[in-house]
């Protein structure tokens, strides 16, 4: 067997067939690797380009389909009397939106109920707004009313907003970004739009004039002088669309382009083509001037390699003979930090310093890894440890996080003696999941005790939690509840849904299930009165399940979601079952339908069932 070469040995072999072979390289290189390390840098660069414009046009359109569900959290109050309530509670946060002109509600139109069953968000082709004549596209939901007709929340994004949002996007100096839109279904638009309207402009010295983007929207891009898109989509077309994000190079006006294109798709019948077009010119700077650097670079280095290769063969290898071992060390656990390891070679003190970063990186990813567990640990310890024992019923609750710290929480508990009631319920879901949002139902949950403890009444207790989350829930944060108290003896439970559902009331001599609405917007976005329901009789064998929506909105790898029809199949098979048994059950079959994935979000519940 040959015997390993040291570190110094090997340097100095390795130098020698460098000098040898550096002449050859460096010629091929000179003409060969600045083209490929061009188009190395265009894909890169319009790969993460597509991707950060892609992400901004999710932020972008984020606002108007959040206010779209808080007015779907509003129910019918959103849209009763005009909507004038919802119009008005919502005009402060409209006002610091600049992409979202505004709120309004509208009748169904053109819509039909069925076009909303599998999305409950649309987007209007770019048409003319009544009134102002603005061209704008709208979201819309349907919200059905006390009336018992259906009408429309419409949310207008103007184009003006959209050009604004591409031709603020810095890729390169001479970068072209344009947003179009294919030809729209006539029975949703007003007036003819040609395929491949324009919606977004690109920064271009002719459309600093409002009135000249204002003619310049809904035209194809030919029709507008810009060249550069047409003669882009010729080649794009060619290679296929499935691959149009794949970063291509074509000609333009006698000058090389890169480009790629995307689809952003806001709706089924509403996708938005992006294009990121980018002269090569602004990638490779005066290329004869790269040649002269790099051939100089080649002469220079030929000349110093001799000397280089054995100054370099001795200071490098001990510096290098000891990071190993000190890595060796850090593999066995030990972080302490080691001894200096001087060196003069800038690459050597580089690596030295990424090490000891990364050193510190691993001690403190320890550190954090041990305090998530001990986050985990504490939330885990808020949740009851042993069911209320109630005559006659049979309560049970459980919560997976899907991270260490999740951001749903539940609570069941014997009520006070203050409290006209057996038992207190709740189950509350934060937006998102992981420490943030599990303060957040954190200091719900404490807020809840404290409110039991003290013989609060159910609606002083969510008007005084709501309050006091306004306060300090950041901006863009919330939290879905539901507020339950069980009367044994009248067989009744009192409850209140601030946005939070699914929950259902499965009737068992009927053998079907009601889902049960809810009151009230989530808490903390703004204050609202509390006006409760009338009490929920419950039947011998009822049952009121309450569901976070990691159950119903679990995909399988077809991004099929598992929804709340094969949630009520799974409860009616195992309705004589015990509530921790079915629940068992639903786990059990959301992780088969799932492929035992990795849960997206937590799945918490709350089962209540009399038994006689």
């Amino acid at each position: 067997m040959a015997k390993p070469l040291t570190i110094r040995r090997s340097l100095i072999t390795s130098f020698a067939i460098v000098i040898m072979l550096l002449t050859g390289v460096l010629v091929g290189l000179t003409f060969v690797g600045a083209k490929q390390r061009a188009e190395e840098q265009s894909k890169r660069l319009l790969g993460r380009s597509m991707g950060e414009t892609k992400s901004r046009l999710a932020l972008f359109f984020q606002p108007a389909q959040r206010l779209l569900e808080v007015g779907r959290a509003w129910g019918s109050k959103a849209v009763d009397d005009g909507g004038k309530a919802f119009v008005d509670s919502t005009a402060t946060g409209v006002a610091q939106i600049p992409q979202v002109a505004g709120v309004r509600i509208e009748p169904l139109g053109a819509w039909k109920p069925t076009d909303f069953e599998k999305q409950t968000i649309r987007w209007t082709r770019p048409r003319k707004l009544e009134g102002t004549g603005e061209l704008a596209m709208s979201a819309v939901t349907p919200v059905l009313g006390k009336d018992g007709k259906t009408q429309l929340i419409a949310v207008d994004v103007h184009l003006e907003a959209i050009s604004n949002f591409t031709r603020t996007l810095d890729v390169t100096e001479n970068a072209r970004v344009i947003a179009m839109v294919p030809r729209p279904a006539a029975e949703q638009v007003q007036g003819e739009i040609p395929q491949g309207a324009v919606i977004g402009l690109p920064r271009d010295g002719r459309y600093e004039d409002p009135k000249v983007r204002r003619d310049a929207y809904l035209k194809r891009a030919r029709d507008l002088g810009l060249t550069v898109v047409d003669d882009a989509a010729r080649p794009f077309l060619a290679r296929g669309l499935a691959r149009s994000e794949e970063p291509l190079r074509f000609e333009s006006g006698g000058d090389a382009w890169w480009g790629a294109m995307s689809n952003y798709v806001l709706d089924p019948a509403l996708p938005v083509m992006t294009a990121i077009l980018i002269p090569e010119r602004d990638l490779l700077g005066d290329h004869r001037l790269m040649r002269l650097y790099l051939v100089l670079g080649a002469a220079l280095a030929f000349a110093l390699a001799l000397w280089i290769a054995t100054r370099m063969s001795r200071r490098a290898g001990e510096p290098i003979e000891k990071l190993v071992e000190q890595t060796d060390r850090i593999r066995q656990g030990d972080f302490s930090k080691g001894s200096p390891i001087p060196s003069r070679l800038l690459e050597v003190q580089r690596l030295t310093e990424a090490h000891d970063e990364m050193r510190e990186g691993l001690e403190n990813l320890m550190r954090l890894e041990h305090e998530l567990q001990v986050a985990r640990q504490i939330q885990q310890g808020t949740f009851p440890t042993s069911m209320p024992a109630v005559e006659g019923y049979d309560l049970f609750g459980s919560s997976i996080p899907a991270e260490d710290t999740g951001g749903d929480t539940f609570d069941l508990m014997q009520a006070d003696e203050a409290l006209d009631g057996s038992a207190v319920l709740m189950l509350a879901d934060a937006t998102g999941h992981g420490i943030g949002p599990a303060l957040s139902v954190a200091h719900l949950h404490a807020m809840l005790r404290m409110a039991v403890r003290s013989g609060t009444g159910l609606a002083d207790l969510v008007r005084h939690a709501n309050a006091q989350l306004e306060e300090d829930l950041p901006g863009g944060r919330f939290i879905t509840a539901w507020f339950g108290i069980l009367d044994a003896e009248k067989h009744e439970l009192q409850c209140y849904s601030c946005g939070q559902g699914p929950v259902y009331h499965y009737h068992a001599a009927e053998d079907r299930f009601e889902e049960m609405g809810t009151q009230s917007p989530p808490m903390g976005i703004f204050g609202f009165d509390v006006d409760l329901p009338p009490p929920t009789p419950l039947a011998p064998g009822d049952m009121y399940i309450v569901l976070s929506d990691g159950f119903h909105e679990a995909a399988g790898p077809d991004k099929e979601l598992f929804e709340e029809q094969r949630v009520q199949d799974v409860i009616r098979e195992h309705k004589g079952e015990a509530p921790s048994e079915i629940v068992d059950a639903l786990h059990a079959a959301v992780n088969k339908f799932t492929h035992h994935a990795p849960a997206d979000d937590d799945r918490t519940c709350v089962i209540v069932k009399r038994l006689s």
